[in-house]
């Protein structure tokens, strides 16, 4: 008999063995954002958006840059835009792409308050055209967090 802890290693086992490991856990503030994303658009009758590594990679890129400019915009350092950033953390064959920045935000709550009341940030939360989101958030030498949402519909997570 094949004791539950035994299946359930093996279960765990069974991507690094076939060559694929598991990704790493969203730390918890990423966690947080995508269940606050989730709710305000439940509550406007949206489906829900899946998190997706390969944005949350071009986000926590412009989110650390920013940071270490401790400049906030949707511009990187070398010029760069979203879409571009965004391709170069392989999101893929998207046919929609849209950003959220924000700086000096202590928590999810606060910067999710701050987007929820701008029109233009709230409207990327409430698009019905994305179905991907990747978080981003960096700390600059004196503790000031930098935010990144990026959004995104039909690439490859």
């Amino acid at each position: 008999m094949i004791r539950r802890s035994t299946v359930i290693f093996l279960l765990a086992l069974a991507p690094v063995l076939a060559g694929c490991p598991a990704p790493p856990p969203e730390p918890a503030w990423a966690t947080d954002m995508l269940a606050s994303l989730n709710a305000n658009r439940s509550n406007a009758g949206l489906a829900p958006l899946s998190m997706c590594r390969t944005l949350s990679t071009a986000a926590q890129g412009h989110s650390a840059d920013q940071a270490a400019r401790r400049a906030m915009g949707h511009t990187g350092a070398t010029g760069s835009t979203m879409s571009q950033r965004a391709k170069r953390a392989s999101y893929r064959g998207g046919n929609a792409l849209g950003e959220n920045v924000a700086a000096g935000h202590p928590n999810v709550d606060s910067v999710m308050n701050g987007w929820m009341n701008s029109p233009s940030h709230r409207a990327n939360i409430l698009s019905g055209s994305f179905t991907h989101v990747g978080a981003g958030q960096a700390a600059a030498s004196d503790g000031q967090l930098y935010w990144t949402l990026d959004f995104g519909r039909g690439g490859t997570c």
